[in-house]
């Protein structure tokens, strides 16, 4: 039972890949506005926040076990797994700040290592540096303190913030909406580490003890509530002028009890559960290259015009990602194989 207990939540974290890849692809934008909405802006919404708890829990967990060592060990392998990457994801970002910004050439190392250090080198690699961010603090606040009371209360202060950036459209405060601007126009976003990953990867760290929680039970009825609470949430928000809508207040309650539901969740199933974990990995790296090779191939055909179906968008891309992630899960495994023959 021990060994089975985290399975739900291995097929939840796949399936919060393919989530990703569902927000950035928009399956039904031709065919549907409020599909697609519901889609995006409902269902899309907790797969973040769900990776943001699973790492804050499994590294406190971790670190618990095998001492401060595994964490500095983790967030070496993390930051060296996000060069890779950013190296690999450079091309891409160079190409979009030349077509959506007007930067100097001479400002653009500056604004590259922005994009490292804040967003990213690409659109997607934002996750990283906020969950670098998130950990460090977490875990330097419940090392110095033992508590997390005041870092979730502030967590959640610092995400209610950040969720002007969807709640926008309903400001009616001038000064508030001249101050957000200003951060707008200086930071891009409050989808980071401090307004977006502390608050959930905090709630992680304290889930390690949700013992505590035990008394509350009925996760299962609390996971349905908070969804359909969301729901409630992103559809009266659904006209309104939101300048992006990557917060869901609702979403906090509803991914923590999703995420205890799953904990302690019993699977039976027979499936490859080191494969999906890995591919998970792989999935949310890949699949961004290939919103931009895939056009670019078509266009040599002058068939670009198939990349604005959204679902020829999401399958084109989906394929692409996952056979680029099971040929580097196999070169994965043939590293492995051969530095264990070799240590023979």
């Amino acid at each position: 039972m021990e060994q089975n207990r985290y399975r739900a939540l291995d097929i939840m974290k796949f399936v919060c890949a393919l989530i990703v890849i569902i927000v950035h692809t928009s399956p039904l934008r031709p065919y549907s506005h409020l599909g697609n909405f519901i889609l995006i802006n409902v269902f899309g919404r907790f797969a973040v926040p769900f990776f943001f708890i699973c790492a804050g829990y499994f590294v406190h967990v971790n670190t618990l076990k095998y001492g401060s060592f595994y964490f500095k060990k983790y967030i070496w392998a993390l930051i060296r797994l996000y060069l890779i990457w950013s190296i690999v994801y450079l091309p891409f970002g160079i190409d979009w700040v030349r077509s959506n910004m007007d930067i100097p050439m001479y400002l653009m190392p500056a604004a590259l290592l922005v994009g490292l250090f804040y967003s990213g080198t690409y659109f997607h690699l934002w996750y990283i540096p906020a969950l670098l961010f998130s950990l460090i603090v977490v875990h330097w606040f419940s090392r110095r303190y033992h508590s997390y009371k005041a870092l979730l209360i502030c967590g959640f202060l610092l995400l209610c913030l950040g969720a002007m950036e969807t709640y926008y459209g309903v400001i009616s405060n001038e000064f508030i909406i001249k101050v957000f601007d200003q951060y707008i126009k200086i930071f891009f976003t409050t989808r980071n580490g401090l307004f977006y990953g502390l608050f959930y990867v905090a709630c992680g760290y304290y889930l390690v003890g949700s013992e505590r929680l035990k008394r509350i039970g009925h996760y299962g009825l609390l996971t349905i509530l908070f969804f359909g609470l969301m729901v409630a949430e992103a559809f009266l928000l659904y006209n309104t002028n939101s300048l992006d809508f990557n917060f869901l207040i609702m979403a906090a309650p509803f991914t923590v009890y999703l995420f205890l539901f799953l904990k302690d969740l019993p699977c039976n199933l027979k499936l490859p559960y080191h494969k999906l974990q890995e591919y998970s990995t792989l999935y949310y790296f890949t699949h961004a290259m290939f919103l931009v090779l895939i056009p670019a191939f078509l266009q040599l055909f002058h068939q670009e015009w198939l990349f604005d179906d959204g679902m020829f968008r999401f399958i084109s891309v989906m394929i692409c990602t996952h056979l680029l992630s099971a040929a580097l899960y196999r070169y994965g495994i043939y590293k492995k194989n051969k530095k264990r023959s070799a240590s023979y």
